[in-house]
């Protein structure tokens, strides 16, 4: 989801930024008020006066005028609210000795771990979200029988421990059962 937020606010900021730099050239022509301009300054002139005409025509209770901007304050709302949503962070805590600290990439602990479930274990479906800078709240989702929940957490706490932060560190295991073979 973060690439589509930064694409389209990469889009709305090239629109506003060449929209900018349009009038600004337009802008220039008009204040040196110069005989010859070169002939893409007459086009961007042509087109904006014309393009001025066209929306003062447009009255503000036309079904246009009225989708445009209702398009825009929805994407724009959309965009801040995709931008504002907490993020999880890249990184997380590990360890810190005399030299050092450790940390280990969110990302990356999530897929082993959900590989090493679905490897070691009959669980399909699984899913490990890893949240919490310092101190760590894992969750693994799985589809599986409800015997096999034993295993996972097993498996689960084995791996956290291996790191070293089994003390601190809350683990869940949400079994969902497993859809039937057809």
């Amino acid at each position: 989801m973060r690439v589509f937020n930064r694409l389209l606010a990469l889009l709305v900021a090239l629109v506003l930024i060449g929209a900018g730099l349009w009038a600004l050239a337009i802008s220039i022509g008009h204040a040196l008020n110069i005989g010859w301009r070169p002939g893409w300054l007459h086009f961007f002139d042509q087109s904006l006066h014309q393009g001025l005409q066209t929306v003062a025509t447009f009255p503000l209770a036309d079904w246009r005028v009225l989708a445009a901007a209702a398009g825009l304050v929805v994407l724009g709302l959309l965009l801040l609210l995709l931008e504002l949503r907490p993020w999880p962070p890249l990184i997380v805590f590990l360890a810190e000795d005399d030299t050092a600290k450790w940390w280990l990439h969110r990302a990356t602990f999530e897929g082993a771990l959900r590989s090493l479930v679905a490897k070691e274990t009959a669980a399909s479906g699984v899913r490990a979200r890893l949240r919490g800078r310092r101190s760590w709240r894992l969750r693994v989702d799985a589809n599986a029988s409800p015997q096999v929940r034993e295993e996972i957490e097993q498996l689960v706490r084995s791996s956290v421990e291996r790191l070293g932060r089994a003390g601190d560190s809350a683990i869940r295991v949400r079994i969902h059962r497993a859809p039937p073979v057809a």
